[in-house]
């Protein structure tokens, strides 16, 4: 366990063993697999950090827990702060687009010459984060539980009756 910005991170080993098995799933070459590692773990840590981050700033106390499948931005509510409907869906979205902005700057980077495109081991790290970050962050935008499009979909949804059972058959769908 560490802290980034004062938020306490938990890494659970099975988010060490999944990654580096989807590495190797592309890849023989153990530079590239530890790429890969770097890059999942990075980029999993930006997108969980900007749920957290957002959280914070509206009085929530964000914890950040690497699983398995992904990341996780647990809250605790000590001082009662209204979570409504819009700051829900503002903290949902804040993860993929705290991914979408990393891979822009990338992007940025590369457009820009800032970044030598000259060895093959940095044009995989490049075509990784922007992988990572923007195909998965469009991913995980669809309206599919638990992604964060499923929870905004959740989210918005929370004041109808059967809101929930909505946005499960939404997922389903």
């Amino acid at each position: 366990m560490f802290r980034i910005f004062g938020i306490p991170v938990t890494v659970r080993p099975m988010f060490l063993f999944v990654t580096l098995f989807l590495g190797a799933s592309s890849s023989t070459d153990p530079i590239n697999i530890g790429i890969w590692f770097v890059v999942v773990f990075i980029s999993i840590l930006i997108h969980e950090l900007g749920h957290a981050l957002t959280g914070r700033a509206m009085g929530l106390e964000p914890q950040i827990l690497l699983h398995g499948f992904g990341g996780l931005a647990i809250f605790s509510n000590p001082r009662d702060v209204d979570v409504s409907i819009p700051r829900s869906v503002a903290i949902t979205l804040a993860g993929p687009f705290a991914g979408f902005a990393f891979g822009a700057l990338v992007y940025l980077a590369v457009y820009a010459g800032l970044a030598r495109l000259d060895t093959p081991y940095l044009v995989t790290a490049i075509s990784y984060l922007l992988w990572v970050n923007i195909g998965w962050g469009l991913v995980n935008l669809l309206p599919i539980m638990p992604l964060d499009g499923g929870q905004v979909v959740a989210a918005v949804l929370r004041r109808v009756p059967r809101g929930q059972l909505i946005s499960y058959v939404v997922s389903a769908a």
